[in-house]
């Protein structure tokens, strides 16, 4: 076998099992028996060892030990921002105004708003387009190293979609982790069915999977799902808006926040604020509001940061 045909067997069967664990793990929708993706599963692993080749996306690379003694420390070169506290509509519009203000600008500012999820904050580092550290968030600038069970997340790409020679040499990307209620529904069938307590809900089903150290529950980190929303380093050349960036996020193989949509003035902000949580029960996932974020990049560069809060983000709840 030539190495050229042994590299596109290996491409065909790394897409192949890829796409079963999203099946599996992600959409509750199965297509092979389990001993048949073993099979495959198997048939990749003596490929791999014959040709001496792994592919960055590999579902073999998401097999592997935790860490032993525990979790290092993780530094985010880019603080890791919170919130700022909750606001109603007339907060909503101070908001606008305080924005317009330190702006000196008349007229509309564009926000984009996005479900805020009830999830854990992570920042995933790709050096040259490959996954190398995952990290929650910490206290913003210092986080815990969990990049052994963030592997286990079948959404988070191990390798970034793309041609790697269009990626900076490091990319830094922000989001949550979150359970979706399909997946919750499914992790507590399996551990009732294994004689195992139920979770409450999915936030305490999802607060203390990436810590764990020594016995892994992988059924409960495969349950998990990675919602990108920013990008702290490496953002593509050209990108100016905020609606880019979330486009640039899906471009790179990720999933971003469930129907986060662009408002060009206040009063379309204010109306996809009370649709959105009209329809949270519809939502694939748990929420605590809505997030609202300046869309022009300049803008949030000049709006810059308080000491804990960016002056261009803000959210409803």
């Amino acid at each position: 076998m030539t190495p050229k045909k042994k590299r596109s067997d290996l491409r065909a069967l790394v897409d192949d099992l890829n796409r079963h664990l999203q099946l599996y793990h992600q959409q509750d929708a199965p297509e092979i028996s389990d001993a048949e993706y073993d099979r495959r599963f198997r048939e990749l692993q003596a490929l791999e060892q014959e040709s001496g080749l792994v592919l960055p996306d590999s579902p073999t690379r998401r097999v592997g030990a935790p860490p032993a003694e525990g979790f290092a420390p993780a530094q985010h070169r880019v603080p890791m921002l919170s919130l700022d506290n909750a606001m109603g509509e007339e907060e909503m519009r101070a908001f606008v105004e305080r924005v317009q203000r330190q702006l000196d600008r008349e007229g509309v500012v564009a926000l984009l708003g996005e479900p805020k999820l009830d999830g854990l904050g992570v920042e995933l580092v790709y050096e040259r387009g490959e996954l190398v550290v995952g990290s929650t968030r910490g206290d913003g600038r210092t986080g815990e190293d969990v990049t052994a069970n963030l592997k286990q997340v079948v959404s988070i790409p191990l390798a970034l979609r793309g041609n790697p020679g269009a990626f900076a040499e490091r990319v830094s990307v922000r989001g949550e982790v979150v359970m979706t209620l399909a997946g919750f529904a499914r992790l507590n069938k399996s551990r009732t069915a294994a004689g195992l307590e139920a979770f409450v809900n999915p936030r305490n089903a999802a607060a203390g999977a990436l810590r764990q150290l020594h016995e892994i529950d992988l059924p409960r980190l495969r349950a998990l799902e990675f919602r990108a929303y920013a990008i702290g380093e490496g953002a593509p050349a050209g990108v100016t808006r905020q609606r880019e960036l979330v486009a640039a996020l899906e471009a790179f193989g990720f999933a971003t926040s469930p129907r986060w949509r662009v408002c060009d003035d206040l009063d379309a902000a204010l109306a996809y604020y009370g649709e959105l949580l009209a329809q949270r029960a519809a939502l694939p996932m748990e929420i605590d509001g809505v997030v609202f974020k300046v869309d022009d990049l300049a803008m949030q560069r000049d709006l810059g940061e308080l000491a804990r809060v960016p002056r261009w983000r803000d959210w409803a709840a």
